[in-house]
């Protein structure tokens, strides 16, 4: 997939980058590229992101601005860009050369706050004559954050044990406040070994499940929370390990 405006072939295909952890906070290994991928701003945003093309041919590009909510796994689902949030982009379609990039300003207000939207950008190849038609949307993900930040006490941890003998912890984050945080990253620690869960935004009132397994199947460890301005930690116990 890395070369994909390269490659003869006959079929077309469709190829999406989704928002992982809603977010967003993912490396694309392709020809083409966006970046960055995440951002936030206090109250309004006014900026700019780059679309890059590094294959040989040149690539047209469409951007399309989404509003998204975020289920409890962490799954994105997009709609039509919401009304109360006001964008202005400097280009909504745009041709770029191989081996070359092309930047797009943009200004987004909002009429109430915290506001966030992805902008998608689909790179499609010129055509080639081959029959190949191959696109890819990648994300501009733009948080617009409250005055004041997220604080500690809006942050609730539930450990929500395991499912049987499954040794997969389930833990239940919860944004029980009005604002808008986001985890830098969330870290499980085990038996002197650490393994990263990535991180992922907190929208208000919401609720963020993660899974995972404790590192070397140990029986015990603990979660950490990175937010901006505080971190939180809760103590991990396993109630059945399958050795």
């Amino acid at each position: 997939m890395g070369e994909w405006c390269q490659r003869p072939g006959r079929l077309t295909t469709i190829l999406m980058v989704a928002i992982g952890s809603a977010g967003l906070d993912a490396d694309h290994a392709i020809a083409q590229s966006i970046r960055p991928v995440v951002v936030e701003y206090r109250e309004k945003a006014r900026s700019k992101f780059e679309l890059v093309n590094d294959s040989l041919l040149p690539v047209r590009v469409v951007l399309e601005p989404k509003s998204f909510t975020i289920t409890a796994a962490g799954q994105a689902i997009f709609r039509d860009l919401d009304p109360r949030i006001r964008l202005r982009l400097s280009a909504m379609t745009l041709r770029i050369p191989a081996h070359q990039s092309r930047w797009v300003f943009y200004e987004a207000e909002t009429d109430s706050l915290p506001a966030w939207f992805t902008i998608y950008a689909t790179f499609t190849c010129d055509d080639r004559g081959d029959g190949l038609r191959v696109e890819v949307e990648l994300p501009h993900t733009v948080y617009l954050l409250q005055k004041h930040p997220l604080e500690e006490a809006d942050v609730r941890l539930t450990l929500l044990g395991q499912r049987g003998a499954d040794p997969v912890m389930r833990v239940a984050v919860d944004n029980l406040g009005d604002r808008l945080g986001r985890v830098r990253e969330a870290m499980v620690r085990a038996g002197g070994r650490e393994v990263s869960l990535g991180g992922f935004p907190l929208t208000p009132h919401g609720r963020r499940i993660l899974e995972f397994r404790l590192p070397g199947n140990e029986a015990a460890g603990d979660l950490n929370l990175t937010f901006a301005n505080f971190s939180r930690s809760l103590p991990l116990v396993m109630e059945s390990v399958n050795r």
